[in-house]
């Protein structure tokens, strides 16, 4: 290929990259969707695999410096709790910020009481722009746990 022939394809794959309307956000994930849909489909996938119970399942969203905190603090719950709820209440962040908050509330119980109880609990996400997209960083207990309010069939049980 001459010079002048690396120029014109150069020049070509550039304005088709330009008119083509993506964003560098866009083509740095894959495709067309932003960092919210990513992120809330991370979140879904991270907490399903919590309430599952398949570490391995939730370790592919945890970042690499925190993987072995996590696995400690996963067996420990494993250990006392059996999550039988986990409702994501609000999804904290800004498209030009590589953290965001997200609130959850777990319903579990515990042996020998099995009694349902509640938290709140907040997990930070970070953005990685290469390494993956969002991944979860840490998880930390905003509200004591409390006696969930439980409904069944015929109402308040």
């Amino acid at each position: 290929m001459t010079p002048l022939n690396r120029y014109y394809f150069l020049s070509f794959f550039l304005l088709a990259a330009l008119f083509s309307g993506c964003s560098a956000t866009e083509i740095a994930i894959g495709g067309d969707q932003t960092r919210a849909t990513l992120l809330d489909q991370n979140v879904k996938e991270f907490n399903r695999a919590l309430y599952w119970g398949t570490v391995t399942d939730a370790l592919k969203l945890v970042s690499a410096d925190q993987r072995h905190e996590f696995i400690e603090d996963f067996r420990k719950r494993g250990r006392g709790e059996k999550i039988i709820d986990i409702q994501v209440e609000v999804i904290d962040f800004s498209e030009d910020k590589p953290v965001a908050l997200v609130d959850i509330i777990t319903r579990y119980y515990s042996s020998p009481d099995y009694v349902v109880m509640e938290k709140r609990e907040r997990q930070e996400w970070q953005y990685y722009r290469f390494d993956g997209g969002w991944q979860f960083h840490s998880m930390t207990q905003i509200d004591m746990p409390k006696v969930a309010e439980v409904r069944g069939a015929w109402g308040r049980l």
